[in-house]
């Protein structure tokens, strides 16, 4: 990885800074106090330091601002050492655990990190506000790289699902689930977007079947909602308008050349129809 010094504008929101994770002054003043994570009202946990076990209890004083409380044992939750900040994916920490789960969330949220691995998934935290990381330069960063070599990121997951789609030969699906807001939409478009610039520059030539619409550059906030909408409604939500509210809990599509579902991508015209999933007791022979 990039140290931080190396790092433009735009790589910052993506990469660790390695001096801070590596600081040595930081690991023994965690090793010294024992700190832990304790329930807040507030934060939802907090740090604090061990002072004195009694049976059942126990006596911590708070890092914040030095209050001494007494918590159950079975409160308490353990802290991973400091190398372990904002980790990138999260199956790596020692102590996996609600407490350090939020934190390290929390804590590449502050850094400008919205994207953060958890095993085979990736949690996005919505910025509210526009990155500069779907750029044609990020996109040209993540093609064909594996997952490991880059930081987290939604361009990884949409990478890995169209190397394995021409590696395997097979069907991949890609879903984008979360609360109202947290987004869905916005993260399939980039999948859509990244789909579509990788796929027209395959092999070094552009594909046919896949036309860029004037006006919708890649660092541009969003596409119009029409210019993608049949690329995000699977075959039940087909005659969805752009201006229809989806009540489903997330956005499923999977990625252009994998299947009939997903007939015509990028293009202008209307699409031909798409094999609907048979009714009960029927079948397509």
């Amino acid at each position: 990885m990039a140290q931080k010094g190396q790092l433009s504008d735009d790589e910052k929101f993506l990469f660790v800074d390695k001096n801070f994770i590596n600081n040595p002054v930081a690991q023994a003043d965690w090793a010294a106090k024992k700190l832990v994570w304790v329930p807040s009202e507030k934060q939802g946990f907090e740090a604090a330091s061990i002072k004195e076990e009694k049976g059942d209890e126990v006596i911590v004083e708070l890092v914040e601002n030095g209050k001494k409380v007494t918590v159950g044992k079975d409160d308490i939750q353990k802290m991973n050492p400091p190398k372990f900040s904002k980790v990138e994916d999260m199956a790596e920490l020692t102590c996996l655990n609600e407490a350090s789960v939020l934190h390290n969330l929390r804590e590449r949220y502050f850094s400008g990190l919205i994207y953060t691995y958890s095993g085979l998934f990736c949690v996005v935290v919505n910025p509210y506000k526009q990155l500069p990381i779907y750029s044609e330069k990020i996109i040209d960063m993540y093609k064909g790289k594996k997952r490991h070599e880059m930081p987290p990121h939604i361009y990884a997951i949409a990478d890995t699902a169209y190397r394995s789609m021409l590696q395997d030969r097979e069907d991949q699906s890609i879903l984008c689930t979360g609360e109202s807001g947290a987004g869905k939409t916005e993260n399939t478009k980039k999948v859509i977007q990244y789909l579509a610039m990788v796929a027209s520059s395959h092999k070094g030539k552009k594909d046919t079947s896949i036309t860029r619409r004037p006006g919708l550059g890649l660092g541009s906030p969003a596409p119009p909602p029409a210019a993608h909408q049949r690329g995000l409604s699977p075959p039940g939500w087909a005659r969805l308008g752009p201006g229809d509210s989806s009540p489903q809990p997330g956005s499923s599509f999977p990625p252009p050349g994998g299947g009939s579902t997903l007939c015509h991508f990028g293009k202008g015209e209307t699409p031909p129809p798409c094999n609907p999933t048979p009714p009960a007791g029927r079948s397509l022979d």
